[in-house]
C-alpha cells in the first residue's frame, strides 16, 4: 500500500504564517510588571540602586504606594539605549527613544489598532 496523500487547501499558507501568529499571541500577552527585587535581579544592580535611579527619574517606573513596578519591556530597552548613548539615559530620554524606535515591543503598544 502506497502514503496516503491528502491535500488540504491553504494548509502551506497556515504552516508558514505560523512564526508571525506565535509572535503576535506573545506580544497580546499581558506583561507583569517587575517588583524592585526583580528589577534589581534583571538588570544585576542592587536594590538602593533601584530605588536611587528611579527615584531620580533614570529608570523608567511607576511608583505604586511606598514600592516601584517597573515594566520589563522599559527595562530592555532603557539598557539598549543607554549602551547605544555610552551613559545612563533619563526617562524622558527613553521615551524619545522609543518614540523614534516605534517598535511594539518599545511602546507595548500595536500600531494601527
Amino acid at each position: 500500500m502506497s502514503g496516503l496523500s491528502i491535500e488540504i487547501p491553504g494548509l502551506a499558507t497556515l504552516i508558514d504564517a505560523l512564526p508571525q501568529l506565535k509572535a503576535a499571541l506573545e506580544k497580546s500577552q499581558p506583561i507583569k510588571p517587575l517588583g524592585v527585587r526583580e528589577a534589581a535581579e534583571f538588570l544585576d544592580i542592587g536594590t538602593q540602586e533601584v530605588y536611587r535611579l528611579a527615584g531620580a527619574r533614570l529608570l523608567p517606573g511607576i511608583k505604586v504606594g511606598n514600592g516601584w513596578k517597573f515594566d520589563p519591556r522599559d527595562l530592555s530597552d532603557w539598557v539598549r539605549f543607554s549602551a547605544l548613548v555610552g551613559r545612563q539615559i533619563t526617562v524622558d530620554e527613553l521615551r524619545n527613544f522609543q518614540e523614534k524606535d516605534k517598535t511594539p515591543a518599545a511602546t507595548g503598544v500595536k500600531k494601527g489598532l
